[in-house]
């Protein structure tokens, strides 16, 4: 009988072994995406000085810092415009959320959850607009603005929010915004209304709205948009941004703004609490290799170069008649390389005669700043004749003082009144203070175009027949202007005033300043008699008309 052997196949260990390696690559491939779709990463933020100077509390800090174009905003900071400042934020989604002058808001939340954003920002005072623009790449939005009294949840819309102490004002301009109207309750802040406001439409929200709200009321919130909101410079100048946004990114307006620094300080003092201190070194300067110099000249160039990691240059300046700094930031730096250079002339606006002074700065990626490199120029330039033209520029911006009006009406050269109490009113121009016969206007101030001088028979500096008044001003260099000379005739209506003399024949009428014309006036003893009823003694007038006298002169001015 044949037997039969059939070979045995040899074991394949290769297959199993790269299914198992395909199935790791798998899960590891598989992690990857999904750490990409859901984990959570910060987002980007961008501050850009629009105009003016804003100040910048870094989350942890106590104290303000000076703040510059494209300074990263970050989770937990705040930052504030002041006076006459605006500045715009600039958010990684295309989001815009640009700052009024004196308005504050803090960075609350700003993270990526895979296609999803979530930003919080809390206004705390002011006025800001928000232009957020409708993006298909991202599956949910949460952008919400918080407020003392509401959250303001948006998708895609253009609106603006102000607040101060009493108000709170939502205006819609595009889109829709959701306000959660909010209650706080032992600790634990809730919503206790919605309210959908659309285009066109502003909610009014104030303590008497809450109060109402919290009462479990349902207030009427919601009204047309006020039509004087869209003549304001505000919303003239953000809808011109929102046709043609300006790059403030590359735009010098925003790259250069005031500073406020202690003018009592040394030019090369600065405390730690003023910057956040870098660990890189501060940038070297390679030209000029003197760093204080005296010089003619007002062209120079500065060349220097940075450590490496610096992001930015920026340069302080101040000159010793400015009390504030200019701080600019450094347009020609290669961040590769570190080389940078900063021109210097007059027509930059960067250097003035007398001692100018400039301090630059290195700026790492966290925006911390290193210790600065201080150069001084002291600019020696031929001044006298710009002296020269100041004081006679000076001088003939003090116009000399001119009469319009006297007791009401337009004053004429001899003019003649009546009345014993007048007004002198009149016009000067660049006066620091206007004087009469030698006496100071104590009600004009400094820059007042408009003077007036009160004379009067109570106080004394008028009088019956013909009144001189000298009038001149005086700058605040001490030029003093040509004296105008005002003549007025003072001619007092009569008043009669009969004498109780029972014995005497003739009861004599008086005036109050002259007496000539009284023997014009004279009575019998009978008519004294029948008239005795009805009339005062001399004494009693001549008392009465000296408390007269005594209170009009404490109670009229001489000037003002």
């Amino acid at each position: 009988m044949n037997r039969i052997y059939r070979r045995r196949r040899r074991t394949n260990y290769l297959l199993p072994f790269l299914v198992l390696v395909s199935i790791g690559v798998l899960i590891i491939l598989g992690f990857q995406i999904f750490g990409m779709i859901f984990s959570v990463s910060k987002g980007d933020a961008i501050y850009y000085v629009a105009e003016g100077r804003s100040k910048l509390l870094p989350f942890g800090y106590t104290e303000w810092e000076n703040t510059y174009n494209g300074v990263k905003f970050k989770l937990g900071d705040s930052v504030k415009t002041l006076s006459n400042g605006k500045g715009v934020i600039s958010f990684y989604d295309g989001t815009l959320v640009r700052l009024d002058e004196n308005t504050e808001v803090t960075l609350v939340d700003i993270a990526k959850n895979g296609e999803d954003q979530q930003i919080l920002l809390s206004l705390e005072r002011g006025n800001i607009w928000i232009n957020k623009p409708k993006q298909k790449v991202i599956r949910k939005t949460d952008f919400v603005i918080n407020t003392e009294y509401a959250n303001y949840s948006i998708t895609g819309t253009v609106f603006a929010i102000s607040k101060n102490d009493q108000r709170e004002t939502l205006r819609v301009l595009k889109g829709e915004v959701e306000v959660d109207i909010l209650e706080e309750d032992e600790g634990t802040i809730r919503s206790i209304d919605t309210i959908t406001v659309g285009i066109g439409q502003q909610v009014d929200l104030d303590q008497a709205v809450m109060n109402a709200y919290f009462n479990r009321e349902q207030p009427s919130v919601k009204r047309a948009m006020d039509s004087d909101f869209a003549e304001s410079d505000w919303y003239v100048w953000n809808e011109l941004e929102d046709e043609s946004p300006t790059d403030f990114a590359n735009s010098k307006t925003g790259s250069q703004y005031q500073v406020e620094e202690n003018s009592d300080k040394n030019d090369s003092e600065e405390t730690d609490q003023e910057v956040n201190l870098s660990e890189l070194d501060s940038p070297e300067i390679i030209e000029p290799e003197e760093l204080d110099i005296v010089s003619e000249d007002d062209d120079f160039e500065i060349e220097g170069i940075a450590a490496e990691g610096t992001k930015q240059i920026v340069v302080k300046y101040k000159n010793e008649e400015s009390e504030d700094y200019t701080k600019t930031l450094i347009e020609n730096f290669d961040s590769d390389t570190g080389r940078f250079s900063y021109q210097i002339a007059l027509e930059e606006d960067n250097i003035d005669f007398g001692k100018n002074v400039y301090r630059f700065i290195g700026v790492d990626e966290m925006s911390f700043e290193t210790s600065p490199v201080t150069i001084t120029i002291d600019y020696i330039a031929e001044n006298e004749e710009s002296e020269a033209d100041t004081i006679n520029d000076a001088s003939a911006s003090l116009i000399a003082p001119t009469v319009s009006t006297v007791g009401g009406e337009n004053y004429s050269e001899d003019m003649v009144i009546t009345d014993s109490s007048i007004v002198i009113s009149g016009n000067v121009k660049g006066a620091s203070s206007v004087y009469v016969n030698d006496y100071r206007l104590t009600r004009f101030s400094a820059g007042d175009n408009d003077w007036s001088y009160n004379a009067s028979t109570a106080i004394g500096n008028l009088v019956p027949g013909e009144n001189t008044f000298e009038i001149y001003a005086t700058s605040e260099d001490g030029q003093k202007s040509a004296i105008e000379t005002v003549t007025i005739n003072y001619e007092p209506s009569t008043v009669s005033v009969v004498e109780d003399t029972v014995d005497n024949d003739e009861v004599v009428e008086t005036s109050s300043e002259n007496t000539n014309e009284a023997e014009e006036s004279v009575v019998t003893d009978e008519q004294t008699v029948e008239a005795e009823e009805s009339v005062v003694t001399d004494e009693q007038t001549v008392d009465d008309s000296n408390v007269k006298e005594e209170e009009g002169a404490e109670e009229i001015p001489q000037g003002f």
